[in-house]
């Protein structure tokens, strides 16, 4: 492989990028990512003929909308507006480079998808904000989802909406001692 290419596979799809920038990330596949997590003890002998099953992650879904005067970002800023999911009950995924989720993605129209999440408490960041904007709110099905985790399971959370404003709130105010 030549230097500066990224390879990335999750399930059955192999995705293989340059490192031109103007390339952008590759798309997130349609494949379900799976996992597992399965206990084993394990003392002075061998364990063999262990089944671990696999599960579908949870992705999670939805759009970017944007309330202000500025106009709405262009479809390259759109996509380099990384979706998190960072885990709130238990220490980050994995170890290592090769361990972790990477972001979702958003694409021109500003529809987002992320990779399957295994199960647990979530929540929903986003890493970089288009230049003039920044985050009002991260709601699912009209709850406001900015600072709550989400209980992820098997089935895809796909009403998330991330607003964006060029409003950003101000505090005013004495310090007195």
């Amino acid at each position: 492989m030549e230097a500066g290419t990224t390879q990335v596979q999750v399930g059955s799809t192999m995705t293989i990028t340059s490192g031109s920038p103007s390339a952008g990330p590759p798309p997130i596949p349609d494949d379900s990512t799976m996992y597992a997590e399965v206990p084993i003890a394990v003392a002075d002998r061998d364990v063999t003929d262990v089944i671990v099953p696999l599960q579908r992650g949870a992705r999670l879904t939805g759009r970017l909308e944007f309330e202000g005067s500025r106009d709405r970002p262009d479809a390259a800023a759109l996509a380099r507006v990384p979706i998190l999911a960072e885990r709130a009950d238990a220490a980050p995924i994995g170890e290592g480079p090769f361990m972790s989720i990477p972001p979702g993605r958003v694409d021109e129209s500003g529809a987002f998808k992320t990779y399957g999440l295994p199960p647990g408490k979530y929540i929903v960041r986003v890493a970089g904000a288009p230049p003039g904007w920044t985050v009002k709110s991260v709601t699912s099905e009209g709850r406001d989802i900015s600072d709550t985790p989400i209980d992820l399971r098997a089935a895809d959370l796909a009403s998330v909406v991330i607003t964006f404003t060029d409003r950003p709130t101000k505090l005013t105010g004495v310090a007195r001692s």
